[in-house]
């Protein structure tokens, strides 16, 4: 089973090897906006992907949520500093990853590559690891790269992985 998640308008949609891909056999297109899965925006998406279940639970392709979202015209805040509003949309909507997540179990289930038991233990620790990274601060994220020497470089990347 594979997924392979691009905006809906990229170019890699029409390269000769993700074509070719495309015209395998039960491979799928799923198209949606994050707006149908609770985002703000409207935010066109495709997945590709060789899963049934996934493709049900994504392909959203005539979404009808264009007045009620937001646009991403960038504003001032009110400490004067510019915001991009597509900043705000680079995470994907709770309410996709749920869906994402579900048609995934269902089609391991199905499969039966799925073992509940050893698979609930594994996905805790996974949860666990995810929300240790949801709560990084952004000036974790954007400290700057030092430019001293190499030796200096590899102590902060291994430093900064060592947060991750």
């Amino acid at each position: 089973m594979f997924s392979l998640e691009h905006p809906w308008n990229s170019f890699l949609w029409y390269m000769k090897a993700t074509v070719e891909l495309a015209a395998l056999p039960g491979v799928r297109l799923a198209t949606f906006s994050n707006c149908c899965f609770g985002g703000q925006r409207t935010k066109w998406t495709t997945i590709m992907t060789n899963s049934q279940k996934l493709y049900d639970a994504l392909h959203w392709p005539h979404c009808n949520h264009y007045s009620s979202n937001q646009g991403y015209q960038p504003y001032y805040d009110d400490e004067g500093n510019v915001v991009f509003p597509t900043e705000e949309e680079a995470e994907y909507p709770q309410g996709l990853v749920e869906a994402y997540a579900k048609a995934i179990k269902e089609e391991l289930k199905e499969g039966g590559m799925l073992d509940t038991e050893s698979s609930e233990a594994r996905l805790s620790v996974i949860a666990a690891q995810l929300n240790k990274y949801h709560r990084m601060e952004d000036r974790e994220l954007k400290q700057p790269w030092p430019s001293e020497s190499w030796t200096l470089r590899k102590r902060w990347w291994k430093e900064m992985s060592a947060r991750l």
